[in-house]
């Protein structure tokens, strides 16, 4: 199953990185809850700095890039109301019409 959905993330990349966008090794942030799972009572909740590119940080990301991409346009056609993040000549932006965003290298990007 992992190697499956390496695979398809893999793919979407490929697939992005031929459209012209992007990719950095940038900084993301990691949420903890302690070592053995989320508790409430008497937990401290850590920020962390954690290094983007790993296969299941690859994964997650194309995939929903891949979601919003998709699901902003079946809103778009509906005639639905919705929230899009546009990208073009370096500028991002936020928009209720759904536009390209260039940087991720899809039609539009619902903001969901």
């Amino acid at each position: 199953m992992n190697r499956a959905l390496s695979s398809i993330a893999c793919a979407i990349l490929c697939a992005g990185l031929m459209a012209g966008c992007s990719t950095t090794n940038r900084i993301g942030n990691w949420l903890g809850l302690g070592a053995s799972g989320p508790k409430i009572e008497g937990e401290r909740v850590s920020i962390v700095e954690r290094k983007r590119g790993s296969p299941v940080d690859k994964v997650v990301s194309e995939l929903m890039i891949f979601a919003n991409a998709e699901w902003g346009g079946q809103l778009a056609r509906a005639g639905y109301a919705a929230i899009y993040r546009a990208q073009s000549n370096g500028l991002a932006r936020m928009t209720t019409v759904a536009a390209r965003h260039d940087g991720l290298g899809v039609a539009q990007y619902a903001w969901a």
